[in-house]
């Protein structure tokens, strides 16, 4: 394996042309400041806030979330006491955990999939970001239930078991945010026909931006409040994401229609003697 990765060095070295290089290079630069240059288109920019919102939450969880569950004992209870999430908890619970709400929120973008057509973009976007909301008081009184988890099954285990639907089904709710979006993106990018490679680009980069300013800003947060931090730190981003649909609603920025359909459409309107006229013209 070894001897492949030097003799494929080689081969790079001696007979990939610099100006090849340059050209591709000269390419991604290109493709880099086109991205970045819908970003002044007005449906895009008011969406920003919404979508670099949701995708923080999502980073901070899926990244914070392990950190948080597995703090040492006794270090755990002296920062933050009386809090059941953080701390206590061992590597691979805490791994089963994370891994069980990444295949949960897949599994609800498929299931959004199916319905996502019937309904209007910014409905399911405030669908999603009630789910939000759920799961966070769900989160937030299973967190302040007992100090540890050796003490849930002794004193508060129906409590318990009856919110973990709930925040079942509140990540099942905000995985519809996610297909509503890339939806929202791709309609916007059919305004924009030369430019359509430049709008997907842009939904992928937030999303990494997204997700470094999570891990950033919800670490912050969590150092300071422990698990009720990174809820109070998903409060926060749903309240942005929140203003960003609601202006997108308010102003019919989700009611976009493909300009090709509405070419299709003129056409059907057209009545019969005007496609004679059209005929009588050409001959």
């Amino acid at each position: 394996m070894i001897a492949l990765h030097v003799i494929n060095a080689v081969l790079i070295t001696c007979f990939l042309k610099e100006s090849a290089q340059r050209k591709a290079q000269v390419q991604a630069h290109h493709s880099l400041m086109e991205s970045l240059s819908v970003i002044r288109h007005k449906r895009i920019f008011t969406f920003l806030p919404a979508w670099l919102s949701i995708n923080a939450l999502v980073g901070a969880w899926m990244t914070l979330c392990t950190i948080i569950l597995t703090y040492p004992e006794p270090a755990a209870a002296m920062r933050h006491p009386g809090q059941l999430l953080y701390g206590g908890f061992s590597k691979e619970f805490a791994t089963l955990l994370i891994g069980g709400f990444g295949l949960l929120f897949l599994a609800g973008m498929g299931l959004w999939m199916l319905v996502l057509p019937r309904l209007r973009r910014t409905t399911v976007m405030f669908i999603g970001l009630g789910g939000l909301s759920v799961s966070i008081v769900a989160l937030t009184l299973i967190n302040g239930l007992v100090e540890n988890p050796a003490q849930v099954f002794a004193s508060s285990q129906p409590l318990f078991l009856a919110l973990l639907p709930v925040v079942v089904l509140g990540v099942l709710l905000l995985s519809g945010f996610t297909p509503a979006s890339l939806n929202h993106m791709a309609a916007i990018s059919e305004l924009l026909p030369g430019k359509r490679g430049a709008v997907m680009g842009l939904y992928s980069v937030l999303m990494g931006v997204g997700q470094l300013i999570g891990a950033s800003l919800g670490g912050l947060c969590v150092d300071l409040g422990g698990f009720y931090g990174l809820m109070g730190f998903s409060v926060a981003m749903g309240l942005v994401a929140l203003g960003s649909v609601l202006y997108i609603r308010i102003n019919g920025h989700d009611l976009i229609k493909s300009p090709s359909r509405n070419r299709s459409f003129v056409t059907r309107k057209l009545p019969s003697h005007a496609y004679s006229g059209k005929a009588a013209r050409i001959a």
